[in-house]
């Protein structure tokens, strides 16, 4: 891959230490008394601009965002600002990438290896020297000189040869230094850059490719998950709980269910024999051109293109399939997954919030003794739907129709209960012949002991009167009694009324969820 080069200039931000992100949310708190929008324009243009310096992106942020002039010694105010914040934050090895950060180690000797980057130099030297980097490079340098001068610079002071000089870079700031000074140029870590000429590097230790050999095995593969890959497919699920909090359960039942149905697409990747990945893809049951899909990968094989591989022939599955409408999920404090959806071309839809609530421990003895004098006088019943029947279908067709506006087709309740895991409540008013007065379901986490809530709804005619706090209370404290000690939901960010319902029943706020759409052509 780079064998025919004797000279790397390295970028820093996106290529050696991971903080494009960081820094953006640095951005946002040096100008955080300008309006939010305004700041917003910053970040993104400094996300797509990342070669650049902070001198330029502050000078654009005035004159080109705000239409303002901005004194030199403004700017050096807030660079300044800027630089205090990020040698405090980055401070922090977590922060370097593992792939290019082992090839430097490695292959130092073999190379004249050079830093030029858009940081500012001091506080470049101040990191390097910090996570003991310094001493693998011949040279660092930064801003405020502009990237082009740097690599001028490095080229005319030590007399390199331009066809065996190559820089790698995660930004078109990158590719234009290196073309102006007649050198090669690799992208890395910006799926944007793969268009570019030149040459894409997918890993400094890349997975090759579909069952690429090595000595004799396959180094790399991707096909559908089986029941023989349950253990190691679970063993994955806590990797990744563990290093991203991601609250992930699958429940034995559920997995077997789902392969014997065989509608959905799940895939796996396997590296030199250990399942290292995994893409899942739900298609909706009430409309199978819909499809919710999600691309975890191991921490240890990450930023080596496995991510993309497994979307792509996830996508490539789907297409068969006949899928047209992509929904995926991602958490803003986790902002690499963001960034991922954001270049398989995704588009963030609503932004909605996970909230939890723990649950007390209770007995069935104790759930008898509590005492509901308005439900008993209202003949409230709460009760939990087992069988599908044609009059049960008919009140879950009311329900989603009067609550959701959702029009799906009879045999919604057959689909929801076919799954295991889930369980549905009625809130009725009679017992002869009972109202519908709303309903929820709950997805059962066995593993985690956490219950999902969803599909939470009082009709519009019984609203305001307490039902909906009244229906969850006694949800929650049935599946105390079963053992359950978390519960967890999900309101969308416009819907104030449900967030204020679930904060009076105890719930708060974990995580902001962040809902992406795609259209496959």
């Amino acid at each position: 891959m780079l064998k025919p080069f004797n000279t790397i200039i390295f970028d820093f931000d996106g290529v050696i230490l991971n903080s494009m992100d960081i820094k953006g949310n640095g951005l946002r708190k040096v100008f955080n008394k300008y309006p939010k929008e305004k700041v917003e324009a910053l970040v993104e243009f400094h996300h797509e601009n990342g070669g650049l310096s902070r001198y330029v992106k502050i000078r654009h942020f005035f004159e080109e965002i705000l239409g303002e002039d901005v004194r030199e010694d403004q700017v050096k105010k807030y660079a300044e600002a800027f630089s205090k914040q990020m040698k405090v934050e980055l401070d922090n090895a977590k922060y370097l990438i593992e792939d290019s950060v082992n090839y430097i180690r490695d292959h130092h000797r073999a190379f004249h290896l050079h830093i030029a980057s858009g940081a500012d130099e001091k506080e470049l030297h101040y990191i390097c020297d910090r996570l003991g980097l310094s001493k693998y490079f011949k040279t660092i340098e930064g801003s405020p000189t502009p990237k082009e001068l740097l690599v001028e610079g490095i080229m005319k002071s030590y007399g390199y040869n331009k066809e065996s000089t190559v820089l790698i870079g995660d930004s078109k700031n990158d590719y234009e230094a290196a073309k102006a000074n007649g050198i090669k140029f690799a992208g890395y870590n910006n799926e944007g850059l793969r268009n570019y000429e030149d040459f894409y590097i997918e890993s400094f230790q890349p997975l090759k490719t579909y069952n690429a050999k090595k000595n004799g095995e396959d180094e790399l593969t991707i096909r559908p998950i089986t029941l023989e890959d349950e253990e190691d497919f679970q063993a994955l699920i806590t990797v990744l709980n563990a290093g991203d909090d991601l609250g992930y359960a699958v429940d034995p039942q559920w997995y077997r269910k789902v392969l014997e149905d065989g509608e959905h697409i799940i895939l796996v990747a396997h590296y030199l024999g250990e399942l290292v990945g995994v893409f899942t893809g739900m298609i909706n049951t009430q409309d199978s051109a819909a499809m919710n899909l999600n691309v975890a990968i191991h921490p240890k094989v990450r930023r080596r293109g496995l991510g993309t591989m497994l979307y792509k022939e996830g996508i490539k599955r789907a297409k068969e399939k006949n899928i047209q409408k992509l929904e995926a999920y991602g958490k803003s404090r986790i902002p690499g997954g963001v960034r991922f959806l954001e270049k398989q071309g995704f588009s963030i839809g609503i932004y909605s919030w996970e909230m939890e609530r723990a649950l007390q421990a209770e007995t069935e003895e104790t759930l008898q003794k509590v005492d509901h004098p308005q439900a008993a006088k209202e003949n409230r019943v709460l009760r939990e739907v087992t069988k599908v029947t044609p009059g049960e279908e008919k009140k879950y067709h009311r329900l989603l129709k009067d609550c959701f506006d959702d029009n799906s087709t009879e045999g919604a309740l057959a689909e929801v209960l076919k799954d295991p895991s889930i369980r549905l409540w009625f809130l009725e008013r009679g017992k002869d012949r009972p109202q519908l007065l709303g309903g929820l379901a709950v997805q059962l986490k066995e593993t985690t002991k956490t219950a999902y809530l969803f599909d939470i709804g009082i009709r519009p005619n019984y609203r305001g009167k307490g039902l909906g706090v009244w229906m969850l209370e006694e949800v929650l404290r049935r599946l105390a009694v079963r053992g359950y000690k978390q519960a967890s939901l999900l309101v969308a960010g416009e819907n104030e009324k449900a967030m204020a319902l679930y904060k009076k029943a105890g719930f708060t706020v974990k995580d902001e969820e962040i809902v992406f759409y795609k259209t496959l052509d």
